[in-house]
């Protein structure tokens, strides 16, 4: 799942990184592949598994939106992310 969000921000960033859209997009397609072949494979092999790993991710989710709703809203970003001198 790293690797997708990984290639999500390697696709929204390909304009200011100058990455090859098509290399990008294709390792989106085979990552996500193999996680899926991953996830049938253990729900087919080892189902305790599968269920304990969609409830950690269940369970992570929920707690993020708590956090967020603890939190409050961020405060607006500011700036630019250009450091350079």
């Amino acid at each position: 799942m790293t690797f997708l969000l990984v290639g999500g921000a390697a696709y929204k960033t390909c304009a200011e990184t100058g990455a090859a859209l098509v290399v990008v997009l294709a390792a989106i397609a085979v990552t996500a592949t193999v996680l899926a072949f991953f996830a049938v494979d253990t729900l087919r092999n080892a189902p305790d598994t599968f269920i304990a790993i969609v409830g950690i991710a269940g369970l992570s989710v929920i707690l993020d939106l708590v956090w967020k709703h603890q939190r409050g809203p961020s405060p607006p970003a500011t700036g630019s992310l250009d450091h350079t001198p």
